[in-house]
């Protein structure tokens, strides 16, 4: 077993080695690289990113913590599937957490061994290829052709015959646009002939941003199931599928500017009070929500909203985004103070034309415009109370005296328990002016914003999981994608890596204001929220297929 190490100086982290199992490694054999770390860490503190750009297949990883005992001290291990199809000299590039990297590991992959048969000892048999008549790789398109920034997506099915032991399911390679999974894979069995079959199936979402002809290559499946019988060894498995080709039709002319695929888009409002209800000085709460489905990873952008000049804003708008059962929704409410009586004010139409992908037709989402009626305020009018000289009646002097004494004894009173009123507030604004210590979601949230100014991956990944524990104190995260807005976050996180491996520039503003906009989120299900691709996928059987694992090639 290869072993390399490189060990800088570091608070808690201090050395970082790299090692595989095998070496030479057989071709189109997997083998496991293993990254330890001499401290506790989390799961996203390792960057994987480098080894995508490889020539090798990346398969499932899996995570382990090592508490620290007599015998040996903490550490964090991480172990993942790799496959080479091409014999040759091969690196594994170096790996970074905090600073503190891993030197290169060089590694050779030699020819498949195949044993020789001798007469006097009969050789074993060479483990046969699965025929396409036992292993298939289908696939389907849900539509063939598209828009550019529609959504489309791809199915993979892949149908054995036999148990499988373990196995690698390429990610799929486009030459134009981009992609992502879509949700965990799923699996079952089915019946056909007399004869039992597992099926595993994949989903991932396409989405071309240029007119043309998109190819998706590379879906292939190598791995190894269970022999007819017990006696029997191993089987290696293999299947690959033909390439699928997606025509991606340009731009209507006349949607071009304002382009927006979408399965269904709509407008709707609500009102507190009624805005026929309206009355001057008394603020009036619109909500407008607009939703989308099917739209895909395109931008929602709510359509430009006027006010006469009756109106006026009260507030900044508050905008809150939110993504359910794929469905996307927009909402904005804005606080109005009607100025001015009126009788006849109108709000202007809201409209938002868009692109129906199923009728494949030009539509437009509207609110219409409504009268508005602004009453006056009869509790902002202060009444006049004529004065009354009274007569002068010397025979009811000393009722009037009485009266009088009264209304000094009332006002006595009065002030007397004012008094003690404005002591109250007074201690209690100076015990508000007390200096207190933050709060641990704030400042958790002030690490976030430091680290999302140093632009390192590591940092910033830590901090985020630490806000986000605190934040929503009582969830268990295990993904960046089960957060409010997930899918948004990775992007920005894996746009971040790949600025630090091919050393350019990247803008934390993004990120920092969609973390702004979640943070408004106090509670949401977790069931609802986006989904991505995982590493390691668990896929559940009948009696007669217990659970398998089937590893991932993750090239996002």
């Amino acid at each position: 077993m290869l072993c390399l190490s490189l060990s800088p100086l570091a608070q808690a982290l201090t050395k970082l080695d790299i090692s595989i199992d095998k070496e030479p490694v057989e071709q189109g054999q997997p083998f496991t690289l293993t990254i330890t770390a001499d401290d506790l860490l989390p799961n996203e503190a390792l960057d994987l990113s480098p080894l995508f750009g490889q020539s090798f297949v990346v398969g499932n990883t899996e995570y382990n913590q090592i508490p620290a005992d007599k015998k040996q001290p903490a550490a964090t291990r991480w172990k993942t599937t790799l496959m080479q199809d091409q014999t040759g000299n091969y690196q594994i590039p170096a790996l970074t957490i905090d600073n503190i990297a891993s030197q290169p590991l060089a590694f050779n992959v030699v020819p498949a061994k195949v044993e020789e048969k001798k007469e006097e000892v009969p050789a074993e048999p060479a483990k046969p290829v699965i025929t396409l008549d036992q292993a298939v790789l289908n696939t389907r398109l849900s539509k063939p052709v598209a828009y550019p920034d529609e959504a489309v997506y791809l199915d993979i099915d892949l149908e054995l015959a036999s148990e499988l032991l373990d196995g690698v399911l390429s990610t799929p390679e486009l030459s134009n646009g981009t992609l992502r999974q879509v949700g965990q894979d799923r699996s079952w069995s089915l019946m056909r002939d007399g004869n039992r079959y597992q099926i595993v199936s994949r989903r991932y979402q396409i989405m071309a941003h240029e007119p043309g002809n998109i190819t998706i290559s590379n879906i292939r499946f190598r791995g190894t199931v269970r022999g007819s019988s017990q006696l029997q060894p191993p089987l290696n498995a293999y299947a690959e599928a033909m390439p699928v080709t997606l025509n991606v039709r340009p731009l209507p002319k006349d949607l071009a500017a304002n382009w927006l695929p979408a399965e269904k888009v709509s407008l709707e409002e609500t009102w507190f009070p009624q805005p026929t209800a309206a009355k001057v000085g008394e603020p009036l709460t619109r909500t407008i929500r607009l939703r989308a489905r099917g739209l895909g990873d395109k931008p929602l952008v709510m359509p430009e909203i006027v006010y006469p000049a009756e109106l006026s804003l009260h507030a900044q708008p508050v905008e809150q985004r939110r993504t359910v059962n794929g469905e996307t929704e927009l909402e904005i409410r804005h606080i109005l103070m009607p100025k001015r009586t009126a009788n006849n004010v109108m709000l202007p139409e809201i409209s938002l034309t868009w692109w129906n992908t199923q009728t494949e037709k030009a539509e437009t989402a509207v609110l219409a415009a409504q009268p508005l009626v602004i009453s006056s305020n009869p509790a902002l009018s202060q009444p006049v109370v004529p004065m009354v000289k009274p007569k002068e009646n010397y025979a009811n002097l000393f009722g009037y005296i009485a009266i009088f004494g009264g209304f000094l004894l009332a006002g006595g009173l009065y002030w007397h328990f004012s008094q003690k009123r404005s002591l109250r507030n007074e201690l209690s604004r100076l015990s508000l002016m007390m200096p207190s210590e933050p709060e641990p979601e704030e400042k958790a949230w002030l690490e976030l914003e430091q680290a999302l100014n140093s632009h390192e991956p590591a940092q910033i990944t830590r901090a985020l999981s630490q806000w986000a524990r605190q934040r929503w104190p009582g969830r268990k995260f295990t993904h960046f994608a089960e957060l409010p807005s997930g899918d948004a976050i990775d992007r920005e996180l894996t746009r971040l890596r790949r600025s630090k491996d091919n050393k350019s520039s990247w803008n934390p503003q993004t990120l920092r204001q969609l973390l702004h906009r979640i943070r408004g989120i106090r509670s949401y299900n977790s069931n609802s929220a986006p989904t991505v691709s995982t590493p390691v996928t668990d896929l559940r059987r009948d009696d007669d297929f217990p659970k398998i694992s089937l590893k991932l090639d993750d090239k996002d």
